[in-house]
């Protein structure tokens, strides 16, 4: 899973490479671009998602965990 700075990173060059995709005209490079694009997304996205559940599941063992404490 990348970090924060990573990420950081990996958005500003996505950026970039959208820019380079909507300006270039040679369908060569822009099937390379969009592929590039693809595979940076894929990355960034995937872990916002990881994170998003890592927060999902630490608020269901707390609610768990408050259920249990109310239940004894």
């Amino acid at each position: 899973m990348a970090d924060k700075h990573e990420i950081s990173m990996f958005m500003k060059e996505l950026r970039r490479l959208l820019h380079d995709y909507k300006t270039c005209n040679k369908e060569f490079f822009k099937k390379k671009i969009s592929d590039d694009i693809l595979l940076l997304s894929s990355v960034i996205y995937e872990n916002q998602i990881v994170r998003y559940e890592k927060r999902m599941m630490k608020k269901v063992k707390t609610y768990e965990q408050t259920k249990e404490m109310g239940q004894t």
